[in-house]
């Protein structure tokens, strides 16, 4: 039911293209026609299929069952059970590696929930919010596009969802420069549902980039890791609001700030929202800036990362250029830099108060 699911999503041919694109059009077609690949070579060493990739515990290429002695990895996003050895898993980062640098790009991974979007079930929102959505929702009908500085708010399922300022110029931009994948520790549902509203035409995340938890069962559903992601780690950049869930990545990570457009306090539901109550962006009928707010920010920053990725002062043309090339020092030295400018200049914004607070002061004692 999930393969004829996705395949319904995305179309069988496109699932073949992008199977083939990584594991090759032999293995990709014994997959999606339930069959195993077997060598034409009939004196093959008994024994001696390298086992690159699985289906559950099955080899797709000799069939057998290895109940688990083998190490793999779970890429469950990209098909249903679908586990690839090690082995296999760098050959295809490889192999992504020459195609990503020969476009120029890099890799985002980006999570949703309070870095793109805010989302909050109905019976989570304070008595405040139901009201602000009540009056939207009567004057305009749940409408997607609803006019004024509020931007874009999305009734689904059970929740509200309101997408964060500049996001959708964000990604427009951001995909110019990367690959984007989304990364979330929300249900695999929640993930398509929000890919499809910041992404309907799939230009950005290539129908399949869509990472959850149930996706990461096999390893901690709690915390979030970079080894499914077919990219190697030194051209990836994580654009999250949680550090915590990184533990293993912290050199990759762009943290930003957390985008909370509804209220934290829900009288329904104080065990599992025990945050002090406060004014919402919507009780206060407003919203986090666009043009100057965090995202726009953040793609200020990612832009000065690419740039440095790329056009350094080397002269020499060609892939290799980049070959030794970590994205993660360019990020780090980028991350460094700002900081030490904010710091700059909220010094120079605290010399100024204090210059006109004592010229203040002056002009007072002369009258």
């Amino acid at each position: 039911m999930e393969q004829q699911q996705l395949d319904e999503e995305t179309g069988t041919n496109f699932r073949l293209d992008l199977l083939s694109s990584l594991l090759g059009q032999q293995i990709a077609s014994g997959i999606l026609n339930y069959n195993t690949i077997d060598d034409d070579d009939e004196d093959r060493v008994p024994n001696s299929c390298p086992h690159p990739v699985f289906i559950g515990n099955s080899c797709t290429k000799c069939g057998q069952e290895t109940n688990g002695t083998i190490s793999t990895i779970p890429f469950w996003y990209i098909y249903p059970r679908l586990n690839v050895c090690l082995k296999e898993v760098n050959r295809i980062r490889d192999t992504n590696l020459q195609r990503l640098l020969s476009r120029r790009k890099l890799h985002l991974v980006v999570d949703l929930d309070h870095t793109l979007v805010h989302t909050r079930k109905l019976y989570k929102l304070s008595p405040e919010d139901r009201n602000f959505l009540r009056l939207r929702s009567k004057r305009y009908g749940v409408d997607y596009n609803l006019a004024g500085e509020l931007g874009t708010l999305f009734q689904v399922g059970d929740g509200w969802t309101k997408l964060r300022p500049f996001v959708r110029e964000f990604l427009r931009e951001a995909s110019t420069m990367f690959d984007i994948t989304i990364y979330t520790l929300g249900c695999r549902a929640y993930a398509w549902d929000m890919s499809k509203l910041l992404d309907p035409d799939g230009m950005y995340f290539d129908n399949w980039r869509v990472i959850s938890r149930e996706d990461c069962v096999a390893l901690d559903k709690h915390k979030k890791c970079l080894d499914v992601v077919l990219e190697h780690e030194r051209v990836v950049v994580v654009m999250d609001d949680n550090e915590a869930v990184w533990e293993d990545h912290k050199t990759n990570l762009f943290k930003v700030t957390p985008y909370n457009y509804f209220s934290y306090f829900s009288p329904e539901d104080k065990v599992h929202d025990a945050s002090p109550p406060r004014l919402s962006w919507s009780q206060l009928n407003g919203d986090e800036s666009g043009e100057n707010g965090v995202l726009a920010m953040a793609l200020d920053k990612l832009r000065l990362v690419h740039q440095a990725f790329f056009d350094d002062n080397s002269t020499v043309k060609g892939i290799e250029d980049y070959g030794n090339r970590d994205v993660r020092q360019v990020l780090q030295r980028v991350l460094m830099k700002q900081k030490s400018l904010s710091k700059k200049q909220k010094k120079q914004q605290l010399k100024k108060i204090n210059y006109n607070g004592l010229a203040r002061n002056l002009q007072a004692a002369h009258l």
